[in-house]
Order: structure tokens, then sequence, then C-alpha cells
């Protein structure tokens, strides 16, 4: 079963899984919206919603 960034619902493989702030691999997000345990967006909620203006 493919898995998918539980914020922009790419596909998600080893090659682009965000980083916890532990350095481990996220299981739940891409590297495009996590990075070191933040977003990179923080403006966008995990559920791809944005608080901008």
């Amino acid at each position: 079963m493919e898995k998918f960034c539980q914020s922009c619902g790419m596909p998600l493989s080893p090659a682009n899984q965000g980083r916890e702030q532990d350095g481990t691999k996220s299981t739940q997000y891409c590297q495009l919206c996590y990075i070191d345990g933040q977003w990179t967006e923080p403006k966008w909620s995990k559920n791809g919603n944005y608080f901008g203006h």
C-alpha cells in the first residue's frame, strides 16, 4: 500500500520523507511540508488549510 503525505497528498518514499526534530524520518509528511520537526510553510496546517492573509 502506497503512503501519502498527510499534509499535501504527495506519495511518500524514503527519498522524500520529511524529518523529525531528532533527525528521524517522518512517516506522515514529506520534505516539502515538514523538515526538522517544523512545517516548511508555518501558515499551512497539517490538513492543508492556509492561515495567511
